[in-house]
C-alpha cells in the first residue's frame, strides 16, 4: 500500500464564487445500499484528481491498482482520512469507477463518506488531494482529521 497525503475539508455551507472546473465530477456506482447509505449515494472524484491518481500511481509503481479512501481513528477531531495504493478491492468494498480509477470503500465507511467529493489543490504553497465530505461536521485545523 502507498499512502497519500490529504486535505480535508467540510462540505461548504453555501456556494462560492469559484469558477468551475472543467468537468463535474461523476461516478460509475455500484447499485448498493446499507447502514446509513443508499443505491443514490456515491463518491465522486475530480477530473483533476483523476489525473493525478493516475500519475502517482504510475511514479509509484502501482499502475492499475486502485484508490483506497477510508477513515481510520486517530487525529485531534476523532478521525483521519484514508488514501492509499491498494492492488485489489476486498471482500466488504464497495467499488466506484472513475474513467481508468477505481476507489475502493469499505461498507462500514459509506455512511460517514457518502458523496464525498476526492478533489485535487494546487497552490503557491503545496499541492495535493482535498476531501469535501457532507457528512462532516467539521475538520481539523491540522488539515489532517475531521469529525463526525
Amino acid at each position: 500500500m502507498t499512502e497519500i497525503q490529504t486535505d480535508s475539508a467540510a462540505a461548504p455551507e453555501a456556494p462560492t464564487s469559484e469558477a468551475p472546473t472543467s468537468e463535474a465530477p461523476t461516478s460509475e456506482a455500484p447499485a448498493s445500499e446499507g447502514p446509513g447509505y443508499g443505491p443514490e449515494d456515491s463518491i465522486l472524484v475530480s477530473p483533476e484528481a483523476v489525473e493525478n491518481i493516475v500519475e502517482l500511481a504510475a511514479e509509484y509503481g502501482d499502475e492499475g491498482w486502485g484508490l483506497r479512501y477510508g477513515i481510520t481513528g486517530g487525529g485531534c477531531s476523532g478521525y483521519k482520512y484514508q488514501l492509499e495504493f491498494e492492488e485489489a478491492p476486498e471482500d466488504d468494498d464497495l467499488v466506484f469507477r472513475h474513467g481508468p480509477v477505481q476507489v475502493f470503500v469499505k461498507k462500514e465507511h459509506m455512511a460517514k463518506l457518502k458523496n464525498s467529493v476526492i478533489g485535487w489543490k494546487e497552490d503557491m504553497m503545496a499541492a495535493g488531494f482535498e476531501i469535501e465530505n457532507p457528512q462532516a461536521k467539521r475538520p481539523c485545523g491540522c488539515g489532517a482529521s475531521v469529525d463526525f
